[in-house]
C-alpha cells in the first residue's frame, strides 16, 4: 500500500513526466503488478487516474488563465493537443474552448 500511495502522490505532483514505465521503475515493481494493485486499490488504472488529475488541472487553467489550449495541453502533460481536446470532450462533454467560453467568469 505504501508504494501505491507514493505513486498516487507522484501523479498529483508531477503530471507532465509520468508514464506507466516511470511509475513502475520508481517503485521497483513490474508495470503489470503496479497496474493491477493500483486498480485493485483505487478502482482505475494509474494512467486513467493520471488523466483525471490532468484534466481537472486543465479545467482550472481554462477558467483562471489566458493560456492557449495548446499551452495548457503541454503544461499538463499531453503531447498532442488533439488527444487532449478529445479527452477533455469525453470527460466534460464539451470542448476545452466551449468550456472556457461557457464557464469562465467575466470581469
Amino acid at each position: 500500500h505504501r508504494l501505491i500511495r507514493r505513486q498516487r502522490q507522484m501523479c498529483i505532483r508531477d503530471r507532465s513526466m509520468i508514464s506507466l514505465d516511470s511509475l513502475a521503475e520508481n517503485c521497483s515493481l513490474s508495470k503489470y503488478y503496479l497496474s493491477h494493485r493500483f486498480a485493485e486499490l483505487y478502482g482505475k488504472s494509474p494512467i486513467a487516474y493520471l488523466n483525471e488529475v490532468r484534466l481537472a488541472s486543465a479545467r482550472d487553467l481554462l477558467l483562471t488563465t489566458n493560456h492557449s489550449i495548446e499551452e495548457i495541453a503541454g503544461c499538463i502533460g499531453f503531447s498532442s493537443t488533439s488527444y487532449f481536446s478529445q479527452s477533455f470532450q469525453k470527460n466534460f462533454h464539451e470542448s476545452p474552448q466551449q468550456f472556457r467560453k461557457s464557464h469562465r467568469v467575466r470581469t
